[in-house]
């Protein structure tokens, strides 16, 4: 496991929504933004990778159709798959050729209609290793990781009007992690298998 960093993802008006509905006249100086996650991951081993980013909600809605995740490695920004466990921690999957970068993207699903406005979703991300890809005994990958949080502004009529892009701290102050295998998924994925118990003797009684 490497812890990465904190991350919000968020979708709110600048002034809270009390304050415009008590006084109307401020309303065309609330904006209303939208904050995604992004996470730029580097494969510096000399072998391809298979991920697994890990998002642990801290608090507020975790329904995985709020969330939409991109992975770009320079083609163009595809979806990933989404898939939450019982206590709401979400797990994207993503692989890296060796010696190849790539960039997460988490940002609030706005063609969700279970996306609640306001929306806010704190936690932390853990990176690992998927198990189906590196044997039985654990094994390690070298990567180096940035965190952004990246904010765009619209204005009344929902023109983009301007972004503000903010880096994250990252875990132990640290762009190189050493990434291990999951060794405990989330959800209905498979855990390691158990050990063989082994052979019992029958204990003979004395004659």
């Amino acid at each position: 496991m490497a812890l990465i960093s904190i991350v919000e993802l968020l979708r709110t008006p600048r002034l809270p929504k009390e304050l415009i509905d008590r006084s109307p006249p401020l309303k065309p100086y609330s904006r209303s933004f939208i904050q995604g996650y992004f996470l730029s991951v580097a494969n510096v081993s000399s072998r391809i990778a298979f991920f697994s980013l890990v998002l642990s909600p801290t608090a507020n809605d975790s329904r995985k159709e709020n969330v939409l995740p991109l992975f770009n490695t320079g083609s163009g920004a595809v979806p990933l798959a989404t898939i939450q466990g019982v206590d709401g921690r979400l797990r994207f999957d993503f692989s890296l050729d060796a010696r190849e970068a790539g960039l997460l993207i988490l940002i609030p699903n706005l063609l969700s209609i279970a996306l609640p406005d306001p929306y806010e979703l704190r936690g932390y991300t853990e990176l690992f290793l998927k198990p189906d890809t590196t044997g039985e005994e654990p094994q390690r990958v070298e990567v180096l990781t940035a965190a952004e949080h990246r904010s765009t502004y619209f204005d009344i009529n929902l023109t983009a009007v301007g972004e503000l892009v903010s880096s994250i701290p990252l875990a132990h102050g640290n762009a190189l992690h050493s990434v291990e295998i999951l060794r405990h998924w989330i959800g209905a994925i498979a855990t390691p298998r158990p050990r063989p118990a082994c052979p019992s003797t029958p204990v003979r009684s004395p004659s």
